[in-house]
């Protein structure tokens, strides 16, 4: 069961990956230079500067966006070996959870979620590799819930 998980994680990875690494090969010449033909046709020197502002933004780490989809791959995980660790005697630890209806765990889990990305959102801006620690972490965490969970209901 856990090998299953592990490939679902890896494979996740890996298309998290190959989509962050083909959205981020816009080079900033690119897109000065669609930034200069968009001010050229609409004949507006003032909107040259801001869309050459928005060119010259900086772009979210690649592997931000990794660590995005593995940590939803793994809150999703987390579920499932919750359920199944329940169904087969264990009880929730997390008062949160309450006694770990399906419903309930969906519900916390988006919500801790959202809560862990938008942190990690607001921290990229200011300092990148904090950013990718922050999300590391969090992935580090949940992936030790994980492994808890399977061991409880193998």
């Amino acid at each position: 069961m856990i090998r299953r998980y592990i490939s679902l994680v890896l494979v996740t990875l890996l298309v998290t990956a190959a989509t962050a690494v083909a959205a981020d090969s816009t080079t900033p010449a690119a897109a000065g230079t669609a930034a200069t033909a968009a001010s050229a046709t609409s004949g507006d020197a003032a909107e040259a500067p801001r869309l050459l502002a928005l060119a010259r933004e900086p772009k979210r780490p690649p592997m931000l966006t990794v660590l995005y989809g593995t940590y939803a791959t793994l809150q999703v995980a987390d579920i499932v070996s919750t359920r199944k660790a329940i169904d087969g005697g264990a009880r929730e630890a997390n008062p949160l959870m309450g006694s770990g209806q399906t419903a309930r765990l969906i519900a916390m889990k988006a919500a801790g979620s959202a809560a862990s990305i938008y942190l990690a959102e607001k921290i990229w801006k200011k300092n990148r590799v904090g950013a990718i620690v922050t999300m590391a972490a969090m992935n580090g965490l949940t992936a030790a819930v994980l492994a808890h969970n399977t061991h409880l209901h193998q």
